[in-house]
């Protein structure tokens, strides 16, 4: 077999799909959906939990509350 052959063999053999991936698609659609609550539900956490954080700092450490009361926006 030269290399011509092979080369397309090896093409052809691309060609056909492995059974293993025949349902890839329909398991990408159905993990999109999770993916799009995350989207909104883990910024939306990360920012309740600093918001949470931020007052238990500022109610348990006075210095930390001092510190803050430097800031204008904060006062």
């Amino acid at each position: 077999m030269d290399r011509k052959e092979e080369y397309q063999s090896l093409l052809e053999e691309l060609e056909n799909t492995p059974p293993a991936l025949e349902y890839v698609v329909a398991r990408a659609k159905a993990r999109t959906k999770s993916t799009r609550r995350n989207q909104i539900f883990v910024p939306a956490t990360s920012i309740a939990l600093f918001f949470i954080v931020f007052v238990a700092l500022v109610n348990l450490s006075s210095t930390f509350a001092m510190a803050c009361g430097r800031i204008p926006l904060i006062r």
